[in-house]
């Protein structure tokens, strides 16, 4: 029995012709049309009142060439922007209202001078992590109170941090128990302790 071979044949001629109309559309160059002016399509409350303060006549001038692919920009960002450098010595209130001390040294030689003015001070360095946290761990039972959430609880202890900022060092204070109190003023008043003993 001989397969009828009509609807094939009309198949691949639809195809070829579908095939056809698309290689000649992508050949062609695209151009801008704008029938009318840009205006709302409907009413409603939510669209601003109309006006003509926005109005473009033609945005785009009538058979300029467009592309379906975008450009490719290469921009090239200049900044102005320069390191911030540390020049002298310093204490003063940082943007989120926390005291700091900035010191012209790098960390290593700034932790040597602190680490001698705790000394002169007196108060005691509980532990050393320069080489991991960058940290002086201070006891602070003279200016923080214990926690009242435990039977024994542990006296507070002042994480002193030391943090690169170009060719010096910032120092600023943080309590190791995060959920307790450390107010700014007692931070202020152990900067300014401090301060004195290194200026």
């Amino acid at each position: 029995m001989m397969p009828n071979l009509m609807p094939i044949a009309r198949r691949l001629a639809l195809m070829l012709l579908i095939g056809a109309g698309l290689s000649a559309c992508a050949s062609q160059d695209l151009q801008t049309t704008q029938e009318r002016e840009l205006d709302w399509r409907t009413q409603s409350e939510v669209l601003p009142q109309a006006s003509n303060r926005y109005w473009l006549p033609e945005p785009l001038p009538a058979g300029t060439p467009v592309s379906l692919r975008a450009p490719r920009l290469d921009l090239e960002v200049q900044s102005d922007v320069t390191e911030r450098r540390i020049e002298r010595l310093r204490l003063y209130i940082d943007s989120n209202g926390l005291p700091l001390i900035e010191m012209p040294d790098e960390p290593a030689v700034a932790s040597e001078q602190v680490r001698a003015a705790f000394d002169s001070l007196g108060w005691e360095v509980r532990r050393t992590r320069l080489d991991s946290e960058n940290r002086i761990e201070i006891d602070g039972s003279e200016w923080l109170e214990r926690r009242s959430d435990q039977l024994f609880p542990r006296r507070p202890v002042i994480y002193v941090y030391f943090y690169s900022l170009g060719a010096g060092t910032q120092v600023h204070l943080e309590r190791r128990e995060e959920d307790q109190p450390f107010p700014v003023g007692t931070q202020r008043n152990l900067l300014e302790q401090l301060y004195a003993e290194l200026s």
